[in-house]
């Protein structure tokens, strides 16, 4: 949340502005999905799926530092890092979505804040309905409207309440 100040003659006026919330709406088979930003059920069940997807691929044999093998670069070049990081990104998806293919139409149903109830009739429309476009433009979306929130989500309120946890228990 942002905030202005506006300063006139007489008093302080402390205005808040809310950030703008992108939602878009898709139709896909018979149904209409309105995106919106992830609530805080949302964020945990997405990490969730995506833990169970990499605790399978992990199981399946492969380690960390295979999903995250990097070639050999030069850091000094800024082009060469990010060509780096893309490449493990990939990679990891590339995995995750080899090892545990149920995991796209989950996160989908999940982004799209489908109704748990109804999610496996949804599954398989989307996977039958969803077009090139609309699944990356469902991908799109979610990043812009969550990335920052979910990173900040887990650093500042999760990672301290973990730590916390991780500290009674010694104690």
């Amino acid at each position: 949340m942002a905030t202005k100040v506006a300063k006139d003659e007489t008093t302080d006026v402390l205005e808040t502005l809310e950030p703008e919330v992108l939602e878009k709406t898709y139709e896909v088979g018979p149904y209409t999905f309105t995106q919106k930003p992830l609530s805080f059920f949302g964020k945990i069940e997405f990490f969730s799926v995506v833990g169970h997807a990499i605790e399978k691929v992990l199981s399946g044999g492969t380690t960390l530092n295979d999903l995250l093998d990097v070639p050999d670069y030069d850091p000094s070049t800024p082009l060469a890092r990010t060509a780096s990081e893309a490449d493990v990104f990939v990679k990891a998806i590339a995995s995750v979505v080899y090892n545990a293919p149920e995991i796209l139409s989950e996160l989908y149903c999940v982004i799209l804040a489908v109704p748990r109830n109804v999610r496996a009739e949804v599954k398989e429309v989307i996977e039958e309905n969803l077009t090139d476009e609309q699944g990356v433009e469902i991908l799109d979306t979610f990043v812009e409207q969550n990335w920052e929130v979910m990173v900040d989500f887990f650093k500042e309120k999760m990672l301290p309440l973990a730590t916390k946890i991780q500290e009674k228990v010694q104690g």
